[in-house]
C-alpha cells in the first residue's frame, strides 16, 4: 500500500513537472512562431526587392515590424527603400528609429549619412559618417567617401581630401570608388582632379559605362567637345541597357560640334527611352542656341521650355519641390529641392490643376512672386518670364532672389520687374567713342558683402560707376555684384567665350584678393579661408582670366585689379603669409595688367563713394586722345598724391599697339 502511494506521488510530481515545462515552453513557442512569421514577411520583402518592387517590399517589412517592432534590420531596410525612392524625410525617420534601438550599428549611421547628403544637412552628414566609421568592425571605404563629401560641403577641404585618400588606400582597385570621387570633384569645379580620378576608374575597368558618362559631363564643363562626344559614345557602347542621359550627352556634344543631324538622332533615341525628357532636351538646345547667337531659335525654344522648371509633389495645398530642372528659370531663381511653395502672386494654391493652368497662361514680361518655406522661415522669390533677362543670366549667373534675408544687397529692378545685378549692357554709340570699328567687351565684378569676411563699402559702387563709363566708351559690359565662386568662374568662362568675337577685352575686379606662394587669387563672397591651403579651392585664380584672354587671340586686353585690400581672412593664417598684397604677374603679349597698388602692398578701400584707385580711374579714363599707358600714369600720380605716397598703382605691360579709351 505504501509502495502504491509513493508511486502515485511520484507520478503526480512528474505530471506537474511536465505541465510546468509545457507552460514555460508556450511563450517560447509563441515567440518562435511570431519570429518565424516575421521572418516570412521579411523573406517576401527581400523577394519584392529583387523584383524591384520597393512599395511591396516596404509593405512586407512593415508587416514584419507589427510582429517584431524592435527589429532594427527591418527598420534599416525600410529606410534604405525610402532613400531609393527619394523620400528622404521618411528614410531619416526609420533610420533614426533603428539607431534608437541599436545606437552602435554602423550600417544605420552609414545610410543616415547618405540620406543627410540629399536633404543637405551637412553637419549631420559629417557626424553620421563619423559614427559609421567609429562603430564599424572594419574600415569601409565608402564611409570615408561620404565623410569626405560632407567635409567639402562644410568648407573643410583639407579634411575632405584626406578622407578621399583614406578611401582610395582602403580599396585602390575599386573603379566605382574612383568614379564617385571624380564625379564629386567635377560638381565642385575641380576639373583636373576630377579627370585624374575618372581616368583612373576607366583604367581599372575600361568598359565601365558610368565612368565614361561622368567623364563626358566633365568634358562638357571644360568645353572639350570632341572628347565629350567620344566619352558618351563609349558610355552607350558599354551599357547593358539604354540610359537616356547617355544619348542626351551625346546629342549635346554634337550640337556644340554643329552636327545638328546627329544631335537630333541622339535626342530622339533619348526620348524613345523616356519621353518625359523633352523639357531637358529643349533647355540644352536653348543654351547652345544662345551661345551661337541664334536668338530666333532661342526664343522659339524658350517658349517650349518648362516655365517653373520643377518636379513636385502636392501636399495640403502646398507644392513641395522634389527636383529643379537645371538651366530652367526656377534654377536661375535659386529654388532648391525640399522648398515648399505656399503662395503664387499672393494667392494660396487651391489645387495642382488650377496652379498649373495659372502658370501656363504666363507670358513674356510677366513675373511670379512666390512665397517659399525653407529652413523654418518664409522667403519671397521672384521669377521673371523675360527673354532678355534670361539671355543675360543664361549660364546660371547671379539669381533673381529678392529677399533681404537671402541677399544682403538690394538689386535694381528692370522695367519687367527683374533685378539687373548681372546684366549685359550694349555699348551706346556716339561720335566721341574712338575707333568705332574696334569692338570692345568688358566684364566688371565687384564683391562687397563677404559672408565670412565682413563688408567692403566701395566695390559695388565701383562696378556700377565703371559699367556706365565703359558703356559710354563703346564697350559691351557684363556687370556682376557679390558673386560666389561658382558664379565668378562661370562669368569669366562666359567672358572668354564671347571675347573671341571682339578686338579688345577688359576685365575689372574690385574686392578682396590675395597671393599664396606667388599666385594671385580673387576672393568670392562665399569663401571661408581658415588657412592659405583653402585658397586654391575656395577662390578664383587670376590666371584663369589671363588664360581666357590669351586663348581669345584678340588684339588688346586690359586687366585691372583693385583687389589688394587688407585681407581679413589672413588674421588666422601663419605669420609669414600675412599682409603681402598681390604678386607681380608677367603680362601676356598684347596685354596690360594694372594693379591698384604696387606688388606686395595693400590698397585702401577709400573714404568716399568709390575706392581711392577707382575714383582716380573714373577721373582720367574719359580724357580724350591719350593712350592707355598715359591714362594709367595719370591715375598713378593722382593716387600717390591723395595717399601721401602710401599707395602706388603699378602696371605690367606687353602692349604692342597704342590703345585709346577715347579719341
Amino acid at each position: 500500500m505504501v509502495v502504491k502511494i509513493k508511486s502515485y506521488m511520484k507520478a503526480q510530481h512528474l505530471k506537474k513537472a511536465i505541465f510546468g515545462i509545457l507552460v514555460g515552453l508556450i511563450p517560447l513557442l509563441i515567440t518562435s512562431c511570431a519570429s518565424m512569421s516575421a521572418e516570412r514577411f521579411r523573406q517576401k520583402a527581400r523577394i519584392a526587392q529583387e523584383e524591384e518592387d520597393s512599395s511591396q517590399a516596404i509593405k512586407y517589412y512593415l508587416e514584419s515590424l507589427s510582429i517584431e517592432p524592435d527589429n532594427h534590420k527591418a527598420l534599416i531596410s525600410i529606410g534604405r527603400l525610402y532613400y531609393g525612392k527619394g523620400e528622404y524625410d521618411t528614410a531619416e525617420h526609420y533610420l533614426k528609429k533603428a539607431i534608437t534601438i541599436k545606437p552602435k550599428d554602423s550600417w544605420s549611421w552609414y545610410w543616415l549619412g547618405w540620406t543627410y547628403r540629399y536633404i543637405k544637412k551637412y553637419p549631420d552628414m559629417r557626424d553620421a559618417f563619423g559614427n559609421a566609421i567609429k562603430f564599424a568592425d572594419k574600415k569601409y571605404a565608402w564611409s570615408y567617401v561620404g565623410l569626405g563629401r560632407a567635409h567639402y560641403r562644410l568648407g573643410n577641404h583639407l579634411a575632405g581630401r584626406q578622407n578621399f585618400l583614406e578611401a582610395i588606400n582602403l580599396n585602390s582597385n575599386n573603379h566605382r570608388l574612383q568614379e564617385n570621387i571624380g564625379r564629386f570633384y567635377t560638381n565642385i569645379g575641380q576639373y583636373d582632379t576630377a579627370e585624374r580620378y575618372l581616368k583612373e576608374a576607366i583604367e581599372i575597368k575600361p568598359e565601365d559605362s558610368k565612368s565614361w558618362n561622368s567623364l563626358g559631363w566633365l568634358y562638357r564643363d571644360t568645353e572639350k567637345y570632341p572628347d565629350m562626344r567620344d566619352a558618351f559614345g563609349n558610355a552607350i557602347k558599354f551599357r547593358d541597357k539604354m540610359v537616356p542621359w547617355d544619348y542626351i550627352g551625346l546629342g549635346e556634344s554634337y550640337l556644340y560640334l554643329k552636327n545638328t543631324e546627329k544631335a537630333e538622332h541622339a535626342f530622339s533615341e533619348a526620348l524613345r527611352a523616356d519621353n518625359s525628357l523633352d523639357n531637358e532636351i529643349n533647355l540644352i538646345k536653348l543654351k547652345i542656341a544662345i551661345a551661337n547667337n541664334n536668338y530666333a531659335a532661342a526664343q522659339r525654344l524658350l517658349k517650349k521650355a518648362p516655365f517653373l522648371g520643377i518636379h513636385f509633389t502636392y501636399i495640403d495645398k502646398k507644392i513641395k519641390v522634389t527636383r529643379v530642372v537645371k538651366g530652367s528659370l526656377a534654377d536661375l531663381a535659386g529654388l532648391e529641392i525640399n522648398d515648399i511653395i505656399t503662395t503664387i502672386n499672393g494667392k494660396p494654391l487651391e489645387s495642382v490643376k488650377a496652379t498649373l493652368n495659372y502658370i501656363k497662361k504666363m507670358e513674356f514680361g510677366q513675373s511670379l512672386d512666390l512665397a517659399i518655406e525653407r529652413d523654418a522661415r518664409t522667403t519671397p522669390f521672384k521669377i521673371v518670364f523675360d527673354f532678355d533677362y534670361y539671355l543675360a543670366n543664361k549660364d546660371g549667373l547671379p539669381t533673381f532672389r529678392v529677399s533681404p534675408e537671402v541677399d544682403n544687397s538690394t538689386p535694381a529692378v528692370s522695367k519687367t520687374g527683374g533685378p539687373e545685378k548681372a546684366n549685359i549692357q550694349k555699348p551706346v554709340p556716339g561720335d566721341t567713342v574712338g575707333a568705332k570699328s574696334i569692338t570692345r567687351l568688358s566684364i566688371v565684378i565687384g564683391n562687397s558683402n563677404y559672408v565670412h569676411g565682413g563688408d567692403l563699402r566701395n566695390p559695388k559702387n565701383d562696378v556700377r560707376a565703371l559699367a556706365a563709363t565703359f558703356q559710354e566708351l563703346g564697350f559691351e559690359v557684363m556687370k556682376y555684384e557679390n558673386v560666389d565662386q561658382r558664379t565668378m568662374k562661370k562669368a569669366i568662362d562666359l567672358f572668354g567665350r564671347k571675347l573671341k568675337d571682339y578686338d579688345v577685352g577688359l576685365f575689372f575686379y574690385a574686392g578682396h584678393g590675395v597671393q599664396v606662394k606667388g599666385t594671385n587669387y580673387l576672393i568670392p563672397i562665399d569663401a571661408k579661408l581658415d588657412n592659405e591651403l583653402d585658397v586654391e579651392y575656395d577662390c578664383v585664380n587670376v590666371g584663369r582670366v589671363l588664360a581666357k584672354m590669351e586663348h581669345a587671340a584678340n588684339n588688346t586686353n586690359i586687366l585691372i585689379l583693385d583687389a589688394c585690400r587688407d585681407n581679413p581672412f589672413e588674421r588666422s593664417w601663419r605669420r609669414g603669409s600675412r599682409g603681402m598684397g598681390l604678386a607681380y604677374m608677367n603680362a601676356p603679349s598684347g596685354t596690360i595688367i594694372a594693379y591698384a597698388t604696387s606688388p606686395g602692398s595693400t590698397a585702401a578701400d577709400g573714404e568716399g563713394l568709390n575706392g581711392l584707385y577707382t575714383s582716380a580711374l573714373l577721373e582720367h579714363i574719359n580724357t580724350p586722345k591719350i593712350t592707355a599707358m598715359q591714362m594709367f600714369q595719370r591715375v598713378r600720380k593722382t593716387v600717390m598724391d591723395r595717399s601721401s605716397n602710401h599707395q602706388t598703382p603699378w602696371e605690367s605691360t606687353s602692349l604692342t599697339d597704342d590703345f585709346y579709351f577715347k579719341l
